[in-house]
């Protein structure tokens, strides 16, 4: 791997506003305020009868993400999920475009299903936003799977 030029003087390092969001094969629109996407393999240990551990096994994959967005832009994705079904019961993928300049990065965040909405209001001037946690399949980050033998759903 080369290393990374320091400063970076002839260019610019991607911002918030260089994600596109793609849910349901539609562009989410303006609006959205956090995207947050994490995934962990959690290895099980192998002990036997000993104290010191002689092993591990592959573990237990598991993932989890986050959308928050103006209460009437999250609206408007909820109304496209319940023309499909209930909205904690429609799957879908959320697709995320780093784009700057000609490079484009891409993380597909795949078998989405939001479990739980949240609203958070306070006074103030700040327009009102609303969250939805989500249960994940599985995260696969720039064409780069999470673990050998990983199946996108």
């Amino acid at each position: 791997m080369a290393p990374l030029p320091y400063p970076l003087v002839n260019g610019e390092y991607p911002s918030f506003c260089s994600l596109v969001a793609v849910i349901l094969g539609e562009r989410f629109p303006i609006g959205l305020t956090a995207l947050n996407y994490e995934d962990n393999l959690e290895p099980g240990e192998v002990r036997g009868n000993s104290a010191q551990l002689i092993g591990r096994t592959l573990g237990d994959y598991g993932a989890t993400a986050s959308i928050t967005a103006y209460k009437p832009q999250m609206s408007d994705i909820l109304t496209t999920l319940a023309r499909r079904g209930g909205i904690y019961q429609v799957s879908f993928n959320l697709i995320v475009n780093i784009e700057r300049a000609a490079t484009l990065h891409t993380d597909e965040v795949l078998g989405c299903r939001i479990v739980t909405l949240t609203d958070d209001h306070s006074e103030g001037t700040d327009a009102l936003v609303q969250q939805a946690s989500l249960h994940v399949m599985g995260i696969v980050r720039d064409g780069r799977l999470p673990y050998a033998g990983f199946r996108k759903p």
